[in-house]
C-alpha cells in the first residue's frame, strides 16, 4: 500500500495582502465579497477601515490585525487605484468581520500548525500543501485584539 502523503487538517484560503501571502482556515470564512464602496467610520478603532452592507448585515472591514503595528496591508496608492475591493468575511460564533485583501490566490490543504512559531506579524504558522509555511489569520483573535485596544 502506497503512502498518500501527510494527512490534511483541513483547507485554507491563501490570499495576498501587502507584500506577503496569508492563510485563513476555510471553515472560518463566511464568504468572499467584492464591493466598490466601503463607508468610512469617524472615530473608528485603529485598524477599522469602515463598514460594508452585505444583504442587510453591516460589517466592519479591517486592514490590519495583531502584530501589524497598525500598518495598512494595502498601500494607500493600491487601495485608491482599485475600484473593486476584495473582502474576505470571517466568522466566529458571535461576530463577522471583513478583512481587505489585494487578491485571493488559491485553496490548499493544511498539513500542520506551528503555534510555537508566533512572530510579530502573524498569529501562528501553518504548513500548506503547495505554498509551504504561511502565517495564519484568525478572525476571533483579531476581534479580541480590537476590543482590547
Amino acid at each position: 500500500m502506497q503512502d498518500k502523503g501527510p494527512k490534511s487538517l483541513g483547507k485554507a484560503i491563501i490570499f495576498r495582502a501587502g507584500q506577503r501571502l496569508w492563510a485563513c482556515e476555510l471553515n472560518k470564512v463566511k464568504e468572499i465579497v467584492r464591493t466598490t464602496h466601503i463607508t468610512p467610520l469617524p472615530n473608528a478603532l485603529k485598524g477599522v477601515l469602515g463598514v460594508i452592507n452585505v444583504r442587510g448585515e453591516v460589517l466592519p472591514v479591517l486592514y490590519t490585525w495583531p502584530g501589524q503595528k497598525n500598518k495598512r496591508l494595502l498601500s494607500n496608492e493600491l487601495y485608491k487605484q482599485k475600484k473593486t475591493k476584495t473582502i474576505i468575511l470571517l466568522k466566529d460564533n458571535q461576530n463577522s468581520i471583513g478583512i481587505l485583501v489585494d487578491e485571493v490566490k488559491t485553496l490548499e490543504e493544511i498539513h500542520a500548525y506551528d503555534l510555537g512559531e508566533i512572530k510579530d506579524e502573524s498569529l501562528c504558522v501553518v504548513y500548506l500543501s503547495n505554498s509551504g509555511q504561511i502565517p495564519l489569520v484568525d478572525g476571533k483573535l483579531i476581534i479580541e485584539h480590537l476590543k482590547s485596544n
